[in-house]
């Protein structure tokens, strides 16, 4: 069974007739989990790509709560699309809503939820990158701490990438105010023996 992730999961909010129909074939065309639902608080408690909300079907303090919490996820990420112009919204809003589409087409969802499911991807990307950085950067300062010393080809071999990556690293440490020399001689990276690092204590 296909698990709920941000990537491959659309919210469906109390919808119904065209829209509904159109929004299933998109989902089924391109395998993207449609969950629909009519229980507010999954908008926010399921992670998705993206919410197909009818304001016409909610009460007006059950909207107002919704535009509350999408405010308050303060998540660059969160993209709702109303099935009809909601009048009003907060422009701090703007970011997460998409804007209602004058003509309702199966084209038109699978077009948005390629581009949304690309950009979540995307950005999954970027943080997995950001993490594996972080940690070579941990690791370096480990190093330096028991060896005072390390060697950038066994970096690069350690981690799987290149010498210059690692290279990169180590200067992103420097212009961080890290005491790190080259020592020609050796051809590694050393640090003074009383040195002490001033990100990590």
């Amino acid at each position: 069974m296909q698990t709920m992730g941000r990537d491959n999961t659309v919210i469906g909010y109390m919808i119904s007739g065209n829209v509904r129909d159109l929004l299933r074939r998109a989902c089924g065309e391109l395998k993207i989990r449609l969950y629909e639902t009519d229980c507010s608080t999954d908008l926010i408690a399921i992670p998705s790509m993206l919410s197909v909300v009818d304001p016409s079907a909610m009460e007006p303090r059950a909207l107002a709560d919704v535009l509350d919490w999408v405010t308050d996820l303060e998540d660059p990420q969160y993209r709702i699309l109303f099935t009809e112009e909601v009048p009003g919204l907060p422009q701090r809003l703007s970011r997460s809503i998409i804007a209602t589409p004058s003509c309702w087409s199966q084209d038109h969802f699978k077009f948005l939820l390629l581009k949304l499911r690309a950009a979540v991807r995307r950005r999954e990307h970027e943080c997995r990158a950001y993490d594996r950085k972080l940690f070579r950067l941990i690791y370096v300062l480990r190093e330096f701490h028991s060896k005072k010393k390390v060697n950038t080809r066994e970096l690069a071999n350690e981690f799987n990438v290149s010498i210059r990556t690692v290279q990169r690293d180590l200067g992103l440490l420097q212009s961080l105010g890290e005491c790190i020399d080259y020592d020609c001689a050796s051809s590694t990276y050393t640090v003074p023996d009383d040195w002490t690092s001033t990100i990590a204590p």
